[in-house]
């Protein structure tokens, strides 16, 4: 088998579907966003049958309030307008976002492109639902335990999510960000739809390339006055 190469194509793929109107809202994405932690809730309840540790009950907790916040803020919402806007750090919601969603064995890495804590005028809400449905989507495509890199771009404000997973070929990238479109039988193919809806309501273009390693990258380009740093790390 020959090792995959790193491709130099860049797709913008919000441009085109911002256009072209497919991007309308889906009740089934609620379905689609609590399936994160509701497989969570129900992994933990089962380790405190089996082990008695009460501890597993908070995590439970964690998990049925995530499932009560999307409901409600996409009912409140319907669609992911940017009502309620606020300066949010980026780290914390990468975290979060991590921990409820099934990543299995995979791996998180953070990479700033300095020490100053990056930050973005966004709903937290809305980023954590954009952050968790990529991390789902490398861990739903990827067979073997991956590595999920996290990082600021260098010449652009925003930031990247990059995996070491087989990524999306030239050809099929705009597709891939539509709804119903999905590699695994069975699938929804919701994830990236709902990823793409997002950064389009808040005017972000996505670019999708290869990582270093040839597998996934998507990079956010997001306005210059919605995104911030601290001076703290």
């Amino acid at each position: 088998m020959k090792p995959r190469t790193q491709s130099t194509d860049r797709t913008n793929v919000t441009a085109n579907l911002s256009e072209s109107g497919a991007m309308e809202w889906d009740p089934a994405e609620i379905a689609h966003d609590i399936q994160n932690p509701l497989t969570i809730a129900q992994q933990y309840l089962k380790l405190a049958r089996e082990t008695h540790d009460e501890g597993h009950y908070d995590e439970i907790e964690d998990a049925l309030l995530r499932i009560k916040a999307i409901v409600e803020g996409k009912i409140a919402t319907e669609r992911y307008h940017p009502n309620g806007t606020e300066r949010t750090p980026l780290k914390p919601v990468v975290e979060q976002a991590w921990q409820t969603s099934v990543t299995g064995e995979n791996t998180l890495k953070i990479e700033w492109g300095d020490e100053r804590t990056p930050q973005v005028d966004i709903v937290p809400l809305h980023l954590r639902t954009l952050l968790e449905n990529i991390f789902r989507n490398s861990s739903d495509h990827i067979p073997q335990a991956c590595i999920v890199r996290v990082g600021t771009l260098r010449t652009n404000p925003g930031f990247y999510v990059a995996d070491n997973g087989p990524g999306i070929p030239t050809e099929e990238r705009e597709d891939a960000f539509t709804e119903s479109y999905s590699t695994n039988k069975g699938g929804c193919g919701l994830g990236l739809h709902i990823v793409a809806k997002i950064a389009i309501e808040y005017d972000w273009d996505i670019i999708v390339t290869d990582s270093h390693s040839g597998g996934l990258r998507l990079e956010f380009h997001i306005p210059e006055n919605a995104w911030h740093h601290d001076n703290t790390t």
